[in-house]
């Protein structure tokens, strides 16, 4: 993997876990599963990582 790829994908795993952070603090512990964490954020906010990543890739890019 080149080093650019590896800052992108561990840019991507951050977002990930801040999606996360946000289910897991909105939905009960009880309910703390892999799927619904999938499931609980809004298409927009997923798009808007996905667009982040974008954004981070023509960085690299650019370099």
């Amino acid at each position: 993997m080149s080093p650019e790829l590896q800052l992108v994908s561990n840019y991507v795993l951050q977002e990930e876990r801040k999606m996360k952070g946000v289910t897991d603090s909105i939905t009960p512990p009880q309910k703390r599963t892999k799927t619904n964490v999938t499931i609980a954020p809004p298409s927009n906010g997923v798009q808007y990582c996905k667009s982040e990543v974008v954004n981070e890739l023509w960085k690299y890019k650019s370099i």
